[in-house]
């Protein structure tokens, strides 16, 4: 098993991965401004067993600001944030309004329940009515099979 330990320069481990093992990996953290990238280095094997190892990247810097981007929210993720929270909204009020205004109970008190039952064997069909002119089994979307042709 090795086991590793991570230290800044010198200094005792930051954190020790099974520190009861006769094998260890020792990674000092050096800040060096010309890594763009990080670096790893192996140093020496002092004592037996003990593998050191230095880690340099200019990114361990503190008066270095990290080269990665703020992370900005995309068109999606907008889109997303105000469509789930819409929908959760218009369920909320629209069952207080089922139940308050019109008195309903039981499934009926899902705002439009006709539709949102209805929905599943809508998306099959239009499933089916995208793929059928790929499949050439004469189905809508100005298939070329026979059987469109026949209906005609």
């Amino acid at each position: 098993m090795i086991c590793c330990r991570v230290a800044p320069s010198s200094s005792s481990p930051l954190f020790s991965l099974c520190p009861t093992s006769d094998r260890h990996s020792h990674f000092i953290l050096e800040c060096d401004s010309i890594y763009e990238h990080p670096n790893i280095t192996f140093i020496d094997e002092k004592p037996a067993g003990n593998y050191n190892f230095v880690f340099r990247w200019a990114d361990f810097c503190s008066q270095i600001p990290l080269k990665y981007p703020a992370a900005t929210l995309g068109i999606g993720d907008i889109l997303l944030i105000v469509f789930f929270p819409t929908l959760i909204l218009y369920f909320v009020v629209g069952m207080v309004i089922q139940k308050v205004v019109r008195g309903a109970e039981g499934i009926e008190i899902i705002p439009c329940v006709s539709f949102w039952a209805s929905l599943p064997g809508l998306i099959k069909d239009g499933c089916f009515f995208i793929v059928s002119p790929c499949c050439g089994d004469g189905g809508g979307g100005g298939g070329s099979g026979k059987a469109s042709y026949d209906a005609l």
